[in-house]
């Protein structure tokens, strides 16, 4: 089986979902589309966007629906809702049953429960989430053993996945089986993308398979965030899912040195300090953001990843207050950086590209925005492909600029 650069190697619907607690007010709770959305009538917890999803979505949502009318307006977070999902799948029986690959059923994930047993944190979380949904589900039916649901805690914690948008913006999480066999690399030969709640699975070089039961073997994608240093990748993929990498990028020295360079002093702000949701004012995050922009300036090289986080959280700053001219000087400061600290090709990169593109385009800047919007065409094509509805939009905003370069 040969898979060319932008092909799509496998595709699969999830076998359960939620969206994320923020998004659930703003999201259909079926194929998380945010239209003309209407409120469940029983529960008032969450909303679908038309008659047709709500009847797909009631298999799911049916146990979920008495228990969330009992406890409503405190309804549990994702991880609970998630897991309670899972328990109402068991009851049915569907946990041996592979899905339409045939790869995986649900039994088969992995779930890594000695490792989490020796994880005080994980055990402490594993409780509470316990707790929340013994309350959660009241008498509707038993809940199993501790020890199973530990087992259950751990293939969740294992193998969901983050369900995002098109500009990889996190909006739920799922559980795929067949996808779940996918191994991590830093440096990944594929990419994961969604489409509403629908996973593909698309090469980002040319893959020569044996055979689709091999895909494990053969395929990788990244289980993490690429914009780190080797020791955040490794701490994260330990502390997730208890192994160390060693591929490619992680014996990338010269790359690591650039991550961290610093330039007379240790001293500097994090961008981790940085957390739009601790900021009621959109423009005091900005500043915030520009003065930890000053503190780094001197003191940390180019490709530094607190910088460029900091620049990128400052280009996203500026954008929610409608300051085009900031927004678009800290947005192309990180074009560099960020093409030579992750992988090629990678979505976010083509979608920083994009973003760009559009506000060059609002701000009349044809000739620029052309060749950024050209040069996310070529990336997003590849890691999200010609049907998806970003790669539409962008388009769409390449035909308004052709458009005005002719007036």
């Amino acid at each position: 089986m040969e898979f060319k650069q932008g092909d799509v190697i496998l595709s699969s619907e999830p076998y359960t979902w939620v969206l994320t607690h923020k998004e659930r007010q703003k999201r259909c709770d079926f194929c998380f589309e945010s239209e003309d959305l209407q409120r469940c009538s029983e529960c008032q917890a969450v909303k679908y966007c038309n008659r047709k999803c709500q009847k797909s979505g009631w298999g799911a949502h049916k146990l979920e629906c008495k228990c969330l009318t009992r406890v409503f307006p405190d309804v549990p977070t994702e991880s609970a809702r998630l897991l309670f999902r899972l328990l109402c799948k068991g009851l049915i029986g569907s946990h041996s049953k592979k899905d339409s690959t045939g790869l995986r059923c649900f039994d088969d994930l992995m779930n890594n429960v000695q490792e989490i047993s020796k994880d005080a944190a994980k055990m402490d979380n594993i409780h509470q989430l316990w707790m929340t949904i013994n309350a959660f589900v009241g008498e509707e039916f038993p809940l199993p053993s501790q020890n199973d649901f530990t087992q259950l805690c751990g293939k969740v914690f294992t193998n969901s996945f983050t369900i995002c948008d098109g500009e990889l913006q996190d909006i739920g999480v799922g559980i795929y089986r067949s996808p779940s066999i996918l191994d991590h690399s830093c440096k990944p030969n594929a990419v994961v993308i969604f489409t509403g709640t629908k996973l593909e699975l698309r090469a980002l070089q040319n893959i020569s398979l044996p055979s689709m039961d091999k895909i494990g073997q053969y395929v990788f994608i990244s289980y993490i965030d690429q914009l780190s240093t080797t020791s955040q990748r490794q701490d994260a993929l330990r502390s997730q899912y208890y192994f160390n990498c060693s591929c490619d990028m992680c014996l990338d020295y010269d790359r690591d040195s650039l991550l961290q360079l610093t330039v007379g002093s240790d001293n500097f702000p994090d961008s981790d300090q940085l957390d739009k949701s601790n900021y009621n004012d959109p423009r005091l995050y900005l500043e915030k953001c520009e003065a930890c922009l000053k503190e780094q300036t001197g003191t940390l090289g180019e490709l530094n990843v607190h910088r460029v986080k900091t620049l990128d959280k400052a280009f996203d700053a500026a954008i929610d207050v409608c300051e085009w001219k900031k927004a678009l000087d800290y947005g192309k400061a990180t074009i560099t950086p960020y093409r030579q600290l992750y992988p090629s090709p990678h979505p976010a990169v083509g979608i920083q590209l994009m973003k760009i593109g559009k506000i060059q385009l609002y701000m009349n800047q044809i000739e620029e925005a052309l060749d950024s919007l050209k040069q996310a065409e070529k990336i997003l094509k590849i890691t999200h492909g010609e049907e998806h509805p970003l790669y539409d939009n962008l388009l769409g905003l390449l035909d308004s600029c052709y458009y005005k370069d002719e007036l």
